[in-house]
């Protein structure tokens, strides 16, 4: 069965840093969050699709929000 999780962010904070990051109510995400830790949880919830959702208003993460999908895709 198709199910899909319509908004899913990653990032890496060594790559770009994420400025909305600034009080104590995002703590708990205010680290690295990477595909292979969302992986398990999808697993788990039986998601076969994710939608990547940007996190900062830049130009840059275009590219590599492609880049990473395009090799996601050659699996």
């Amino acid at each position: 069965m198709l199910r899909i999780d319509s908004h899913h962010h990653i990032w890496d904070l060594s790559v770009r840093p994420q400025t909305w990051m600034k009080d104590d109510s995002v703590k708990p995400i205010s680290r690295t969050i990477l595909m292979n830790e969302l992986e398990p949880e999808l697993e788990k919830a039986k998601i076969t699709h994710t939608v990547i959702v940007q996190t900062v208003a830049t130009i840059d993460e275009t590219p590599e929000f492609l880049d990473f999908l395009s090799l996601r895709n050659a699996d």
